[in-house]
């Protein structure tokens, strides 16, 4: 068998679906087919189903096809995280990794995706497509972490071509379609316009269904005036934008993975509590 029609059968595929069980959110895995595994979940005590994802093959390959979906039901509430950062391997010739992520969210459900950071090697190509369905009352926080790739290795923007796609719809109308595609060969990526004198990235979107804009105005300005407050310049920026309904976005860029990763958990404290008028659990890692 050679190497190549081995990858391009390499179709990984999750399917999650959470149910309500005496006020309880419990996990079911319709499918799972390796590399993508999910071995259980853990019950948070306010309900929520705790999960973590598994890619058991430690990263991402070139020819890789993984896709993952996600269905909440009424009133159910769910918090997703990796087992580690995502690391996106070397590709050979024109083969590109692919991952898809598609989440369908019921009416009063909420969801949380707590990733770690993307690792893209140097010479990979990965294209990363996400598509979220949101009901009425349907909550989200999903985060995204982005490094310029193994910098201990001096790797840094080092990879070859990196598409990350995102489209977020509520009661079927589009809320969100972000796309962005980053070729270092191509664009000066230490360009103002660009990373500038930063090398990692977050972006955080955090909606629910059915608030008025009034609402998202205010939470608009106290996050803005929670991003000023950790905006250093030199070592971190932050940016707060209202959607055209339903939700805001966030953008962050730091010389380090670390402050946008704890500043990320803070924005989403002062929005829950704004939102539902709860805290947060803090994501964490169980093995």
């Amino acid at each position: 068998m050679q190497p190549s029609a081995r990858l391009e059968r390499m179709h990984g595929h999750l399917a999650l679906d959470f149910t309500l069980k005496q006020q309880r959110t419990r996990l079911t895995v319709r499918e799972h087919r390796p590399p993508l595994q999910v071995v259980r979940d853990f019950g948070l005590a306010d309900g929520t189903s705790f999960v973590h994802l598994h890619n058991i093959a430690g990263g991402v390959l070139a020819g890789d096809q993984l896709t993952t979906t996600i269905n909440l039901a009424v009133a159910t509430k769910a918090q997703l995280t990796t087992t580690s950062s995502t690391r996106i391997y070397r590709s050979a010739g024109e083969q590109v990794a692919y991952q898809a992520m598609h989440a369908n969210l019921a009416e009063h459900s909420l969801l949380e995706y707590w990733p770690d950071t993307t690792i893209p090697f140097a010479e990979s190509m990965y294209h990363q497509q996400t598509r979220i369905d949101l009901a009425d009352a349907a909550g989200l926080c999903w985060w995204e972490f982005l490094a310029p790739g193994r910098e201990a290795y001096g790797e840094r923007f080092a990879y070859r071509q990196l598409r990350l796609d995102c489209d977020i719809y509520a009661l079927g109308r589009p809320l969100l379609l972000d796309r962005m595609r980053l070729q270092p060969s191509l664009q000066q990526l230490n360009n103002p316009l660009y990373f500038g004198n930063y090398s990692y990235l977050a972006t955080g979107y955090i909606c629910r269904v059915g608030l008025d804009a009034g609402q998202w105005k205010a939470l608009e300005a106290e996050l803005m005036a929670f991003a000023s407050s950790q905006t250093k310049l030199g070592r971190c920026l932050w940016g707060v934008s209202c959607l055209a309904a339903h939700g805001l976005m966030i953008r962050g860029l730091s010389t380090n993975s670390r402050d946008l990763l704890t500043t990320a958990f803070d924005y989403w404290r002062i929005a829950k509590q704004a939102l539902y008028g709860t805290s947060p659990n803090l994501p964490r890692k169980i093995y």
